[in-house]
């Protein structure tokens, strides 16, 4: 499948923090590796630069826009504290592999995109009984499920799936550190995907399956007293069920 880079069309009103932000993750969510990741950003019309340490490891990155004159340089910790570079190298190797197309019809395996429904279809359960890093790590993924579809969707849909992710990033915001192995199977059918453009009826499932874990998030954000989450939710939902 050829691959798609995320654009900055999404939102030249916005700022560059958020417009930033808004690639960072929709690059995350497609990458299957770190090396993929930068190629992502640079696809996507970013100004991109990594810092190496003396010991040769990778120390960190760096991204700007490449259409404001000067680059006004962003880390990705100061886009958001889950896109800084450990937080990033963490989810991209909490993944549960997943076979490619090609694997799939040798071996039977199930469609990534009803993987991942059943997965979704599960995180209600999660945020009702797992502990607060689990939590974190199911809202995680599921956001990086968000910041994929449109890539996925019709045109006309496109629009309403970017604002829902978008939305659903205050949504899901907790202090609480994810622990990411909780949540391989979903980010490994997330990866799988690109192997496996979905149909009408997978996107639906999905999409059904979205709506259900929005609405458990609303609930418990409501049960904390967490009242600009229990918005947030709201307008996710308001996005997703228009998609």
């Amino acid at each position: 499948m050829e691959r798609r880079a995320p654009g900055l069309d999404a939102g030249h009103d916005k700022t560059a923090r958020e417009r930033l932000r808004h690639v960072v993750r929709t690059a995350l969510s497609h990458a299957k590796d770190l090396e993929e990741f930068f190629n992502l950003l640079a696809d996507a019309g970013l100004h991109v630069e990594t810092r190496t340490l003396p010991s040769g490891d990778l120390g960190g990155y760096k991204v700007a826009l490449s259409d404001d004159g000067t680059p006004i340089w962003f880390s990705g910790s100061s886009l958001a504290t889950d896109l800084s570079l450990p937080q990033i190298q963490q989810r991209l190797t909490a993944t549960e592999a997943q076979p490619t197309a090609a694997s799939s019809a040798r071996q039977h395996r199930p469609s990534p995109w009803h993987v991942a429904t059943a997965a979704a279809e599960r995180i209600p359960h999660h945020l009702a009984h797992a502990d607060d890093g689990a939590v974190q790590a199911h809202l995680t993924v599921f956001g990086e499920v968000l910041y994929a579809l449109p890539a996925h969707a019709p045109v006309r849909l496109q629009a309403e799936l970017h604002r829902a992710a978008a939305a659903f990033e205050h949504a899901a915001h907790t202090r609480a550190r994810a622990d990411h192995q909780h949540a391989r199977a979903l980010r490994g059918a997330l990866k799988a995907m690109r192997y496996q453009p979905a149909d009408h009826t997978g996107l639906a499932m999905l999409l059904d399956a979205a709506i259900l874990v929005v609405l458990a998030v609303q609930r418990r954000s409501a049960l904390h007293h967490h009242d600009r989450q229990v918005a947030a939710a709201r307008q996710t939902l308001t996005h997703l069920q228009a998609a």
